[in-house]
């Protein structure tokens, strides 16, 4: 073999040792910065998973802190101007194509007057487009009174849950220690006065509360469903009246608004006691169509005036359809449910008589000015 040829084939022999112990050396390399890296994967994950859990929990914490602990005042104002930061974002996003863009100004005014009911508008509504009209009903619903008050009577019923729940935390035993020693001295109190009194069992006081806390959840569902029924209802009825009068369909169709968002507009505005529409002259338009009027009369009185009896009468029906005992408590003691609208059935009767005299009078009123007007 020449020596050339002797070289070279150990240089080759030399090359693949080399390629062989660099690569098995990279792999092992590549290998152990794998591993390493899915340690770090799994490290940094538990690290987030923990502190997106602390995080949630501080969230929590603070709401409740926020909603049960605080002042009312200050609950009602941070929810207001946060629905009302909310509309004026979305009326702003929401910039319909073709017509005048408002200002900041006063889509800001609007949104505030629309969360609180006010009834107050610095732009013209038939220059909305179509989503911003939703984001007013929005806003009505979620600033009217019945909503609002609904609000508080489901969070009173979670703050009663926590307490009840924190309740339960005591030991049994000094439960029943205290049951027993508030029962002896009612008894030597009773032995002292001559006059034996029964005493409440432990078991009765937790079934008054248990009757107590149902009954406000119950009625908190009432509210709701109240809510809703009337709003579907109003705006049913509101379609079928425009999908059988032609004349009134026009006036929208002109308007270019739909039927389905004038008819919710308005009853989620008459029910909130709103008082906007998606026309510029309000209800001026329909003017010949007293048979619309008459439709939207009941909604502004059953959100406002007649609501309480209202309330009322739909928790005495529930009871007669249903059989719950708790209805039957929440009408006789209206009080313990903590629900200002809720007065007592004397209260409902003397509200019912006095808007029915008033609107009587308002009627009479206005037909005797109007054969004066027309005789002049």
């Amino acid at each position: 073999m020449p020596p050339t040829s002797s070289i070279v084939h150990t240089l080759q022999r030399v090359k693949s040792y080399l390629a062989t112990n660099l690569s098995s050396s990279n792999l092992e390399a590549a290998r152990i910065l794998e591993e390493k890296f899915q340690k770090l994967l799994g490290f940094l994950s538990m690290k987030l998973a923990t502190l997106s859990r602390c995080l949630t929990q501080f969230i929590t914490h603070s709401f409740w802190r926020l909603v049960f602990q605080s002042n009312p005042f200050v609950v009602q104002l941070i929810y207001f101007m946060a629905i009302s930061f909310a509309g004026f974002v979305a009326l702003k996003n929401l910039n319909p194509d073709g017509k005048p863009v408002p200002s900041d100004f006063d889509l800001m005014f609007t949104s505030v007057s629309t969360a609180t009911v006010s009834s107050m508008s610095a732009i013209e509504m038939e220059d909305l487009s179509e989503q911003q009209l939703w984001v007013l009903i929005l806003l009505m619903l979620l600033g009217g009174e019945v909503f609002t008050s609904m609000l508080g009577l489901h969070f009173n019923n979670a703050k009663a849950n926590k307490e009840e729940l924190s309740r339960r935390g005591l030991s049994s035993i000094s439960r029943e220690i205290e049951v027993s020693i508030s029962a002896n001295s009612i008894q030597q109190i009773d032995m002292e006065c001559g006059q034996p009194e029964p005493v409440i069992s432990h078991n009765q006081v937790q079934q008054t509360k248990s009757t107590r806390h149902s009954s406000r959840a119950i009625l908190a569902h009432i509210v709701t469903g109240y809510l809703l029924a009337s709003v579907m209802c109003s705006s049913v009825v509101i379609i079928s009246y425009f999908w059988l009068n032609s004349d009134a369909r026009q006036v929208l169709q002109s308007k270019e608004i739909k039927v389905c968002t004038f008819a919710i507009f308005t009853a989620v505005s008459s029910f909130a006691n709103c008082g906007f529409t998606p026309l510029n002259s309000n209800m001026q338009a329909f003017t010949k169509n007293s048979v619309l009027l008459l439709l939207v009369i009941p909604q502004i009185l059953a959100g406002n005036t007649l609501f309480s009896p209202l309330l009322r009468l739909s928790v005495w029906a529930l009871g007669k359809i249903s059989g719950k005992q708790e209805c039957t408590h929440i009408l006789l003691y209206p009080e313990e449910t903590g629900y200002k609208h809720l007065p007592t059935q004397r209260n409902c009767v003397y509200i019912f008589l006095t808007v029915t005299g008033l609107i009587l009078l308002q009627v009479t009123c206005v037909c005797a000015f109007g054969v004066g007007f027309k005789g002049l």
